[in-house]
């Protein structure tokens, strides 16, 4: 990936001109990415429904909520419910909940790395040492702990600005919050204490809400 800037010529010419070269592969123009979320936020309105003690493959108490995984046709989740409409998920669960030697990137707002429900399989570089400045194992990037913010173009993951959604925390969490420890959610692929499942990495490109440009999109590719 290069990012090229011009003067005195259009983009359109100066694409052209580029696409007739033959190292050249693909020319795209620095277009914006907008954030999923619109920064409204909605409280958590659990299930009226009570299920027994253990009819959930994980003790995870909002489970029951989480009709995209395991829809029972509940009409208190939502009027719409349909039993089976869901990704099926339990049929995964029965061969894997995660493997541990797979590293998810969350291309998307940063991830709150500390989350009682993520902590466990949030991803951290052991071969970088945290805050002094130096790119210890000679990758390119410095201080790259949890990943990389490449807005800002440094290891700096913050989630703490008044404007930040959380949604790149809420996609970690449908990616590979810890299963079966009776805490928050479930996920797709985040294990167990017993059997971890997969790692994620947060690469940061959306900033206090704000769009990002495809150069930025690229960068975390």
């Amino acid at each position: 990936w290069y990012a090229i800037e011009f003067e005195g010529v259009d983009n359109a010419t100066a694409a052209a001109r580029l696409t007739a070269l033959e190292a050249v592969v693909r020319v795209q123009y620095n277009k914006f990415v907008v954030p999923a979320s619109d920064l409204s936020f909605s409280p958590h309105l659990p299930s009226a429904t009570a299920y027994a003690a253990g009819s959930m493959p994980f003790n995870d108490p909002k489970l029951v909520d989480q009709w995209h995984y395991i829809n029972t046709g509940d009409k208190s989740v939502a009027n719409t419910a349909v039993v089976g409409g869901d990704i099926a998920v339990q049929d995964a669960w029965k061969l894997t909940a995660g493997d541990p030697n797979v590293i998810v990137a969350i291309i998307d707002g940063p991830v709150k790395y500390n989350h009682p429900d993520l902590a466990a399989n949030m991803w951290k570089n052991t071969k970088e040492v945290a805050g002094n400045g130096k790119d210890d194992d000679n990758n390119g990037y410095k201080d790259d702990i949890y990943g990389w913010n490449c807005q800002d173009n440094n290891g700096n993951i913050d989630w703490t600005d008044r404007n930040e959604s959380g949604h790149g925390t809420h996609v970690a969490g449908v990616v590979a919050a810890e299963n079966n420890n009776g805490k928050g959610i479930s996920s797709v692929a985040g294990g167990t204490p017993d059997c971890p499942g997969v790692k994620f990495m947060s690469c940061q490109i959306f900033e206090e809400g704000a769009k990002s440009a495809d150069r930025v999109v690229a960068e975390a590719f």
